[in-house]
Order: structure tokens, then C-alpha cells, then sequence
């Protein structure tokens, strides 16, 4: 199976992949537990589709310490430790807006 980072190498792909991404979570976007966050998470990822790249929160000028790298290296999917430097997609989840009650 590919595993990849690459939103296009997993879209080109013709057989079985896992495209693999990050999601940053923080302040005022935190849900009350560790699985709301990885909801929200999620549904920012399906928000941002059928282009999610569109939405990458972070642009790496410099040397990557990649932990989903770390990830996909600890779980078997990989043995190349190249992952460890390969940037990611990272979908931000923003805030949800205040509600106005008048």
C-alpha cells in the first residue's frame, strides 16, 4: 500500500493509498477531549475537500521535524527515514464563530 503525503501522488494513485496529514487544533478551535479534537480535526479535512491543500496552515521555508513522519516510521508503513524530514498538509480548525443573540 503507498503511503504519502502527497496530496497528488494519493490522488494519482491507482491502487490501494493512505494520504497522511496533521491537524492543529488549539485555543478557542479545542473541543472539551483529545477525541473531540481529532473530530473537528477531521471534519475541517472534508470541509476542505476536493482541495485541502488550499487550506495548509503551515509553509515550511526551513528544515522539517516531521511528526507524522515519526508516525508512519513507528507503525511499519515505512522504513524510509526520509519521512522524518517530508512536510505535511496541516489543516488548521478554526474557531467556531460566536453565536449572536440579540
Amino acid at each position: 500500500m503507498l503511503t504519502t503525503a502527497s496530496w497528488d501522488e494519493f490522488r494519482e494513485s491507482t491502487t490501494a493509498a493512505l494520504f497522511v496529514w496533521e491537524a492543529l487544533v488549539t485555543k478557542g478551535a479545542k473541543a472539551a477531549t483529545h477525541q473531540g479534537d481529532a473530530e473537528l480535526g477531521a471534519r475541517a479535512f472534508v470541509d476542505a475537500l476536493p482541495d485541502p491543500m488550499a487550506r495548509n496552515a503551515v509553509r515550511c521555508t526551513g528544515p522539517v521535524r516531521s511528526l507524522i513522519g515519526a508516525a508512519v516510521l513507528w507503525s511499519g508503513l515505512s522504513s524510509d527515514l526520509a519521512w522524518l524530514r517530508r512536510a505535511c498538509l496541516v489543516v488548521r480548525v478554526l474557531p467556531a464563530s460566536p453565536l449572536i443573540v440579540r
